[in-house]
């Protein structure tokens, strides 16, 4: 059962993720190109995502989303450890396992900052990224993140072992960048 969108430009919008869309998470977090970018390259269980997915969407200081295009799901994104007391946030994203047209990526992120800056008044929004991940240090960077740090020989995993890249993305610096932004990815 859909509800209503967050946050909406045009054709995208980003809607409260629910429990009925659980399988379709799952599916994502288990493609293998979302898996070799993250901590733990393993196969999510069906038990061990229901579990997290339940406590995920109870927990006061998270917000989970589903990234639509033309009413289609084509993404997953989320706000987590929301501290209003020091007014900032973690953000994790995926797409989907369909293939996006360019910049994709960038509006789901667009919006999930509109979340954060704009309706959540938060100042800060940070990221862990690991160093290979060209990509989404590349998408983070056009949206106005900056390096914060760096942690060294952080994540041994089976093919290999990385650092990752800790970045963040000031409410000055957004406001700065947003109306290019929007009108680059949305043309409004």
């Amino acid at each position: 059962m859909p509800t209503d969108p967050v946050v909406r430009l045009g054709d995208f919008a980003l809607r409260a993720l629910q429990i009925d869309d659980a399988a379709l998470i799952l599916r994502w977090r288990n493609a293998s190109p979302v898996r070799q970018t993250m901590y733990s390259t393993r196969t999510i269980a069906e038990a061990e995502h229901y579990a997290w997915l339940q406590r995920e969407l109870a927990a006061p200081h998270s917000q989970h989303f589903l990234f639509i295009c033309a009413e289609q799901a084509i993404g997953y994104a989320c706000l987590t450890d929301i501290r209003s007391e020091h007014s900032r946030c973690t953000w994790g994203f995926n797409l989907g396992d369909s293939v996006q047209p360019r910049g994709t990526g960038s509006r789901m992120l667009f919006l999930l900052a509109e979340v954060a800056f704009e309706k959540l008044g938060l100042e800060k929004v940070w990221a862990e990224v690991l160093d290979f991940n060209a990509a989404s240090l590349r998408v983070h960077a056009r949206l106005g993140f900056q390096e914060e740090g760096r942690l060294i020989r952080h994540i041994h995993r089976t093919d290999g072992v990385f650092d990752v890249v800790r970045l963040a993305l000031f409410a000055e610096r957004w406001h700065a960048v947003r109306p290019a932004l929007r009108e680059a990815l949305f043309h409004v």
